[in-house]
């Protein structure tokens, strides 16, 4: 009888092509911002460097997610999870508006989310 092994790393196709996707992409933000930094490099390296940050925790989160045994519990977060995107979509309707359109929740720090976006997984 084979033992499974205690961490994965799923699908080796689909991680090395997250990867390269996750390295290509922090490549094209960083030569995006190089005409926002106009010679400034202390502003690029900032850019550079929270890119690798969001990069690390999108990878950390990605391995957690492959090993988590979720089978068990997973209606139990759909539901949760469905309520949560519920409360969200109806909070928009009254405090959320911006240029006409009820999609946005306001954070402190001036930072939005658009709950729509999330949703739009719990409609598949």
């Amino acid at each position: 009888m084979q033992r499974k092994a205690f961490f994965s790393i799923g699908d080796k196709r689909i991680t090395i092509s997250a990867l390269i996707l996750v390295v290509f992409g922090s490549l094209m933000v960083a030569s995006a911002e190089m005409g926002n930094s106009a010679g400034d490099t202390s502003y690029l390296s900032g850019v550079i460097i929270r890119q690798i940050i969001y990069a690390i925790a999108g990878i950390i989160a990605y391995f957690f997610l492959i090993n988590f045994r979720y089978y068990k519990m997973r209606m139990y977060l759909f539901w949760m999870g469905y309520l949560i995107i519920l409360g969200a979509l109806i909070s928009c309707r009254f405090f959320g508006q911006i240029n006409g359109a009820y999609a946005w929740i306001f954070l402190p720090g001036g930072a939005t989310i658009q709950p729509s976006e999330f949703a739009k997984v719990f409609m598949m």
